[in-house]
């Protein structure tokens, strides 16, 4: 190559690398804004995004989609006992627990505090029992040791909620998730409950309620 032409190609390699470096700190800058800085998972806002893209393409496809709603048993406990240092030791720790029991195509989030989130794509109320009962017993087994040779066992429950007999929108679908994780804990905690059961425990005691009891 003549000078003239080394020159011109300098410039368009300079002026390439700056397009690629602005695109790659674009996407990064993305990638930050739905991830928990904590935990390395998504955050609520993706979840509530991929929740109702699941849900579209679950109608689409007339697949089945599962909710999992899980919470930190006694976790206040925990932040008063050893301190918020140590809850967000939990917290990343359980966070890695859960993206190790999780297919690709799952999706695991914070929902908040120590509230998480898991998306199962094609999975009926039978696979979504395993995998609850599975990350349950997973977590059931995570030590987590904080300072001075201490360490903290936790314990979770889970709520399952399945699309469509558990709701046939995000909104109904995460507040039927809720409510089966509140009655595991009212239940005793450290336990999967899935709405499915709570539609049927109701419907046995009041027959033809289905379709109130699922806009509830």
């Amino acid at each position: 190559f003549l000078p003239d032409e080394i020159e011109i190609l300098g410039t368009f390699a300079h002026l390439a690398a700056g397009a690629i470096e602005n695109a790659r700190l674009h996407e990064q800058t993305q990638d930050l804004a739905v991830t928990d800085k904590l935990t390395g998972l998504r955050n609520r806002r993706y979840f509530a995004q991929r929740l109702t893209e699941e849900i579209l393409r679950a109608v689409r496809y007339t697949k089945p989609l599962s909710l999992l709603l899980l919470d930190i048993d006694d976790f206040k406990r925990i932040n008063d006992t050893h301190g918020h240092v140590a809850g967000d030791l939990v917290l990343q720790s359980l966070g890695s627990v859960l993206t190790g029991q999780l297919r690709q195509v799952d999706l695991a989030a914070r929902y908040g505090g120590e509230e998480f989130t898991i998306v199962l794509p094609e999975t009926d109320f039978v696979g979504a029992r395993l995998v609850a009962e599975r990350i349950r017993r997973a977590a059931s087994e995570m030590v987590v040791p904080i300072s001075a040779g201490r360490e903290i066992r936790v314990t979770v429950s889970v709520g399952v909620a399945c699309f469509p007999l558990c709701g046939d929108t995000a909104e109904r679908l995460v507040e039927h998730a809720d409510q089966a994780l509140y009655t595991a804990k009212q239940e005793g905690k450290n336990r999967v409950c899935l709405y499915r059961e709570i539609l049927k425990a109701q419907l046995e005691q009041e027959p033809g309620r289905i379709v109130e009891l699922l806009n509830q």
